[in-house]
């Protein structure tokens, strides 16, 4: 096996490790945002089902801010907590940095996924995990939604994920695939 043949199937091993963690992220944004009474218990399973699967995640935490993420790389304080965030904020956004992480390293195609600027990735892979831990503790209300900004896309989001139509879905998922394409422009 040639070094080249090695280092992409390294790649492709992290890219799908990578995956792997989205779609766990995905299942803790799609068990929240779907829990009732917003959802019926049926339509609920297929729904959570539906968007943990989705190729790429579901909130963001600044990755396209780069001016944040350089503020983040060069911040020697002690990481103090400007408020007292909820554990499962936290632990969210600690996954969602590990992740982001691991991610920079290994590639576009992950970076792409989660929607991380190249050079958030790179700022985000010189940091400690000390620093990151700190930056999760400090700043865990930054994770959001994704694409809050364009207009009914959580709304048909849910509707698509919940109806029993996988031609809906179908369409659905090519529509926020371009989202995630116009985003890395």
């Amino acid at each position: 096996m040639s070094a080249q043949t090695s280092f992409r199937t390294a790649e492709a091993e992290e890219t799908l490790r990578v995956m792997a963690h989205i779609r766990d992220l995905n299942r803790i944004v799609a068990e929240s945002v779907l829990a009732p009474p917003v959802a019926s218990d049926a339509a609920a399973g297929v729904g959570v089902q539906r968007l943990e699967a989705l190729p790429f995640l579901l909130v963001t935490f600044r990755f396209s801010d780069h001016e944040f993420w350089r503020a983040r790389a060069w911040d020697t304080s002690p990481g103090i907590d400007r408020a007292v965030q909820p554990d499962a904020q936290v632990q969210l956004a600690r996954h969602l940095l590990s992740v982001a992480w691991h991610s920079g390293r290994a590639g576009v195609g992950p970076r792409l996924m989660l929607g991380i600027a190249r050079e958030v990735g790179e700022l985000i892979t010189m940091l400690r995990f000390s620093q990151l831990d700190a930056i999760a503790s400090a700043h865990a209300t930054d994770v959001q939604r994704r694409w809050v900004e364009v207009p009914d896309f959580w709304a048909q989001l849910l509707r698509c994920a919940q109806a029993d139509n996988e031609a809906r879905w179908s369409r659905f998922q090519l529509h926020a695939l371009r989202l995630l394409g116009r985003e890395q422009l």
